[in-house]
């Protein structure tokens, strides 16, 4: 104690209501949830990336002319720059919720 009196400030702390505690838990929980989904999504948008980068995406009739050879490949390029723009717009969005 000192001479203004009791210096224990607990009692003058408002404590959250019932009712918005659990609105907040439940926000909380939906939140959790939502960023376990953008994960997911990210690591399938990561195997879809590996795939599109590998020779296992080049059909094998195309490899028989050059042409369609060259299409194919330029199609697969810009499939891989597309999904990769993609992870990282859904990767900046998972960052912002921590």
């Amino acid at each position: 104690m000192n001479e203004l009196g009791n210096s224990e400030t607990s009692y003058f702390i408002v404590k959250e209501p019932e009712e918005q505690k659990k609105a907040r838990l439940e926000e909380a929980g939906k939140v959790k949830e939502g960023i376990r989904l953008l994960e997911d999504i990210i690591a399938r948008f990561d195997k879809r990336i590996a795939f599109y980068d590998s020779l296992d995406s080049m059909d094998v009739d195309a490899t028989s002319k050059p042409e369609d050879h060259l299409r194919q490949v330029i199609a697969n390029k810009q499939t891989k720059a597309n999904l990769i723009a993609e992870r990282e717009y859904l990767y900046t969005l998972r960052t912002s919720f921590k």
